[in-house]
């Protein structure tokens, strides 16, 4: 049986820093002690020094904790302040019918402002399904909203128009209608989704530094 008996941070240079901690196996008589760094790798130590580096402890952390208040760096996660936010987004996004499905033709984020032709962005790539495969990892960003891939055979479908509709109108956060003048078209079939979504946004790092330089000292 093999526990860990503590962690404790190690300064390489003056911005390095990693992680040691220090473990006991009671399987064999006497214990055996192993130091083991970030990457997992054990090296086996005496008892000696074993407790060389837990008389150290404690200096280390408050160290560490000094480091953390002064420069507003905390390389080993230690502590806990937050590092992003979510915020409402709005999109609106043209799709025209076609023989192939439900094909995006333009986008912006807002309801005013300039469209973009280019590619959609991972935010739009994930609520319609704009992939070329689906799973964990999923193939390249395309215009159109995948409905079924088969690995094995390659072959994939793709939403309509009236499929896609149909998905949008039961979602709470989208709404859909036709572009103005665009009525009297209807083989075109074309229509603005308009999305309420919500993003994940990184802070700056200014203000998680100041975070943790507050929460530091705090802990002093």
């Amino acid at each position: 049986m093999s526990e860990v008996l503590f962690e404790m941070p190690v300064r390489d240079d003056a911005d390095s820093w990693r992680r040691e901690s220090y473990h006991v196996s009671w399987e064999g008589d006497p214990p055996e002690y192993t130091e083991c760094d970030d990457s997992g790798c054990h090296d086996p130590i005496d008892e000696e020094d074993m407790e060389s580096a837990q008389a150290r402890h404690e200096e280390a952390w408050k160290e560490y904790g000094e480091y953390v208040a002064r420069t507003g760096l905390d390389p080993l996660y230690e502590y806990l302040v937050p590092r992003t936010y979510k915020r409402k987004v709005r999109y609106t996004v043209e799709f025209r019918n076609s023989i192939g499905g439900a094909y995006l033709c333009r986008w912006r984020r807002g309801t005013r402002g300039a469209w973009t032709l280019a590619m959609p962005d991972k935010l739009l790539a994930d609520a319609f399904s704009l992939y070329s495969t689906f799973g964990a990892d999923p193939g390249e960003i395309t215009r159109r909203c995948l409905d079924d891939h088969d690995p094995q055979t390659g072959r994939r479908t793709y939403l309509s128009m009236a499929e896609l509709e149909k998905l949008a109108t039961e979602d709470e956060r989208c709404k859909v209608t036709v572009p103005r003048g665009m009525g009297h078209y209807g083989a075109l079939h074309m229509r603005w989704f308009h999305l309420l979504w919500e993003e994940t946004v990184d802070r700056s790092p200014a203000a998680i530094a100041r975070d943790l330089k507050r929460l530091a000292r705090r802990k002093r």
